[in-house]
């Protein structure tokens, strides 16, 4: 049994988790944007406004392995390095309906910005257009985020059983 089912976790457990699992989403660092970095491939995931480095608000999903569309907003007008996370660099930079000049360096996406504006880096073939969806959580069966309801299985046993489930390399300790 892992020391997490046996303790009730403390609110530094959680902000860590937290921050953690934004790593795994977004890394910012060195002047860089990376996208799903620290996640399998496999793994659905989207975010919203996550914030990165060189004051950019950054959104994005992936479905099925295949990144869509980075939105990207400038709050200073800094110039902006994208690692690409698209199969292909037949991609689009655009602003406002308007195309934005860019370069490839490396698998890196490189092209000024203006603060204020938001930029939409895409592969050719998508739609530009981010629908951001709720994730269910599992029912009232799983606890809450509030605290643990009387009688229900704690939120942190469902998470491990799921993660057990998903990936076979994740086993009790």
């Amino acid at each position: 049994i892992s020391a997490i089912e046996q303790l009730s976790p403390a609110l530094e457990a959680g902000f860590g988790a937290a921050a953690a699992i934004n790593e795994m989403i977004l890394q910012s660092w060195g002047g860089k944007i990376r996208l799903f970095a620290g996640l399998p491939r496999d793994l659905d995931v989207s975010f919203e406004s996550f914030r990165a480095e060189s004051a950019f608000l950054v959104s994005s999903e992936r479905v099925d392995g295949r990144a869509g569309p980075v939105e990207i907003k400038s709050l200073e007008g800094a110039d902006c390095v994208l690692i690409s996370p698209f199969q292909s660099r037949d991609i689009l930079v655009h602003c406002s309906e308007e195309s934005v000049p860019f370069k490839w360096k490396g698998d890196e996406i490189h092209f000024s910005t203006v603060a204020g504006q938001t930029y939409v880096v895409q592969e050719e073939q998508e739609s530009g257009k981010l629908d951001f969806q709720p994730v269910n959580a599992g029912g009232d069966d799983k606890g809450n985020t509030f605290g643990i309801k009387a009688g229900k299985t704690r939120w942190w046993h469902s998470a491990a059983e799921m993660l057990r489930q998903k990936s076979p390399a994740f086993t009790k300790a």
